[in-house]
């Protein structure tokens, strides 16, 4: 390693999708930016997201969330023209896993979320489905509620990991970085595995790693919270489902939030919403044995029975809430020459990444760069599950 700085427009600390999405718009604009990631690209609350790209719909379901659901409304839309090719970011390449996602209620909910959802069919954001459209899982007669088309995607996160770094991948390095000075106010390097970096702006999007890097920056006064989860993991020969069951049983959040995925196992169900929330307050066996009886009730005709069950826990870093609830919208500060963000939700990381452009433009000096760090370039993690 050299003894020497390196120097370079905008650092990124942070791998997750806030800091490569924002790393992809640097570089799209011809702005030189490198990306520090201490595991590998998505650790940690990216590849263990569900992967849904959704409206808000199912934050309107109880009152309170109207603010996080108007801003969520047009995420599918913009999403699924960066998937074409036509949005901000060309993702032509990347997966989704589905292009359906699906609102179900048991029977005895039918009616409440029938009248709900009625208001809203003149703005496109959900279509009742009759049962030769039912997803595979709810096609069985003894289901007796309602179903309900969204209009949310589901991506293959790594997939979509990948088409952002197709173009910068040699700018993602592979390392601890940690703030290496201040003066005056100011973040004058970042140390990172033997290599000084110096930068004319520092951004820090690093979820539960915030914490930790700003607390010796003039940052240190912006305050993180984790809201935990205990995701459930169910594979075995089950048909694909992408959808969240409403019930009144469950307050805010769905009573469970469905995704798929295949592997040579099978299927595995990857489950969340607030069977995840109340799940902390569970041992991993309790988690197992709820998720079990939660599921034999949903899908009586559906058998469980040569199925492995796994937990996964799961830390969702937000900035600090006074309720301790989940953020309205993308969180991004800016202090001197240094900004920390947190997108709250895959769905927000491009509108994070637009905050922030905001301000890393002023900051940005002469656009200069040295030669790269010697560094290991940093891939794209493994999942969680599956």
């Amino acid at each position: 390693m050299s003894g020497e700085a390196k120097h370079v427009s905008v650092a990124i600390v942070g791998g997750g999708i806030a800091g490569v999405w924002l790393l992809r718009i640097l570089s799209d604009l011809g702005i030189n930016a490198w990306l520090f990631e201490a595991e590998g690209l998505g650790a940690g609350q990216t590849l263990a997201s569900q992967g849904m790209i959704h409206g808000g719909l199912k934050y309107q379901l109880h009152a309170g969330r109207d603010g996080l659901g108007e801003s969520l409304a047009h995420m599918p839309d913009f999403w699924r023209a960066c998937l074409r090719g036509q949005g901000a970011v060309d993702l032509r390449g990347a997966e989704t896993s589905s292009d359906h996602y699906y609102l179900f209620s048991p029977g005895g909910m039918a009616n409440r979320l029938t009248a709900f959802l009625g208001s809203r069919m003149i703005v496109g954001r959900a279509e009742k489905c009759s049962r030769d459209y039912y997803p595979e899982a709810l096609r069985h007669n003894d289901f007796s509620g309602s179903v309900y088309q969204l209009q949310d995607v589901v991506l293959n996160v790594p997939s979509i990991l990948n088409a952002l770094t197709s173009t910068c991948a040699h700018r993602c390095f592979r390392g601890s970085a940690k703030v290496d000075g201040v003066h005056n106010g100011q973040i004058t390097s970042l140390f990172c595995n033997g290599e000084h970096i110096t930068a004319d702006c520092y951004v820090f999007c690093a979820g539960a790693g915030n914490d930790a890097l700003i607390a010796d920056s003039p940052l240190a006064y912006v305050k993180m919270q984790r809201r935990p989860l205990k995701q459930a993991i169910v594979t075995g020969d089950l048909p694909a489902l992408y959808a969240h069951v409403a019930s009144p049983l469950s307050g805010t959040k769905p009573r469970v939030t469905i995704t798929s995925h295949e592997s040579d196992a099978g299927t595995t169900w990857y489950l969340g919403g607030a069977l995840a929330e109340t799940g902390t307050t569970r041992s991993d066996p309790e988690q197992v044995s709820f998720t079990r009886s939660e599921l034999v009730e949903l899908f009586p005709w559906l058998s469980f029975d040569g199925c492995t069950f796994d937990t996964l826990d799961i830390d969702r870093a937000e900035p600090d809430q006074l309720s301790g609830g989940l953020p309205d919208s993308p969180f991004v500060e800016k202090v001197g020459n240094a900004i920390v963000c947190w997108p709250t939700k895959l769905t927000l990381a491009p509108l994070m990444a637009d905050f922030a452009l905001s301000h890393i433009k002023p900051l940005i000096a002469g656009n200069t760069s040295s030669t790269l760090p010697e560094l290991e370039v940093a891939k794209i993690a493994r999942m969680p599950f599956g």
